[in-house]
């Protein structure tokens, strides 16, 4: 149930920024609206911590034992050094000592005495309710409503680059996608294709579904026939992707990046607060100042 508790705000680093914000991103008008908020937050604040990859600030991270347990958002955490800011400005060096690939998430452990874990609820907000979500200030960096029932969103489909064609052996490589794994693992057009991992392919949806397991950045190995002989090689994974010159990428990409994650989660809680995107990690706290 920890792992699932930040969902709701994952999500949220593809949604537009608003022009009209200060520099932290935040809609002037809104200001007196934080502001009444800032009783429900209060309590809450001293659980975030901002998290540093080799000294760059990345994303937030949600203190959730006091044992110096934090979650946070794993995609971001890519790097050789993880430290984390306190609450109190103390800065301490960060372990990831557990990953859920699927949701995004990486757990935490930091060395530190005093911690506060944030009060976690697991009831489903309702559309309509209230929500906030905590950064490093004394006010909340944005409000809004939950806009939607919690819901799934699916995964694209994963890759290993390559166009395949039915052939007496397996299933004959008739090219080969530059840039994606099998491309970087050297396998090359007229290479015959028999085995995914373990289990030996004659259709493509056989090799879909051998992949479809796994996650973005996984290697696979895979065995071909190249001149009579086999060989073996392993091949990272690829998100295929939608088309970015679509309407729909178009209008997504309005005003602010993507996240490169923003796919393939099992459960999502849909809010219409506008955050930027290094503010993902923290808590989205209900009017009882609880993580939802």
């Amino acid at each position: 149930q920890r792992l699932v508790v930040l969902l709701g705000l994952f999500m949220l680093a593809g949604l537009p920024a608003i022009a009209q914000g200060d520099e932290r991103g935040r809609f002037a008008p809104d200001g007196e609206i934080r502001a009444a908020f800032d009783e429900v937050v209060e309590d809450a604040r001293a659980s975030v911590v901002q998290v540093v990859v080799d000294g760059e600030e990345r994303v937030l991270g949600t203190i959730i034992d006091e044992d110096g347990y934090v979650l946070s958002k794993h995609s971001e955490l890519q790097g050789e050094k993880v430290r984390v800011v306190l609450s109190t400005g103390r800065g301490v060096d960060a372990a990831i000592v557990g990953v859920d690939r699927k949701n995004d998430l990486a757990m935490l452990k930091i060395e530190a005495r005093g911690l506060k874990a944030a009060r976690l609820s697991f009831d489903k907000p309702g559309l309509g309710r209230w929500v906030a979500c905590i950064g490093m200030h004394r006010s909340a960096e944005a409000v809004g409503v939950i806009s939607a029932k919690p819901r799934e969103i699916k995964p694209s489909q994963l890759v290993l680059g390559v166009i395949l064609r039915a052939h007496p052996d397996g299933l004959w490589i008739e090219a080969v996608s530059e840039g994606f794994g099998a491309d970087k693992a050297g396998i090359k057009a007229g290479d015959v294709l028999t085995h995914v991992g373990s289990k030996k392919v004659i259709a493509v949806d056989q090799v879909v579904g051998q992949l479809q397991s796994l996650a973005e950045g996984d290697e696979v190995q895979v065995r071909l026939l190249r001149d009579g002989a086999s060989k073996r090689v392993m091949v990272g994974l690829s998100e295929y992707g939608p088309d970015p010159r679509s309407r729909a990428e178009r209008m997504n990409r309005m005003g602010s990046s993507l996240s490169e994650r923003r796919r393939g989660f099992e459960q999502v809680l849909q809010h219409d607060a506008v955050l930027r995107p290094e503010h993902c990690g923290g808590p989205l706290v209900n009017l009882q100042g609880e993580v939802v």
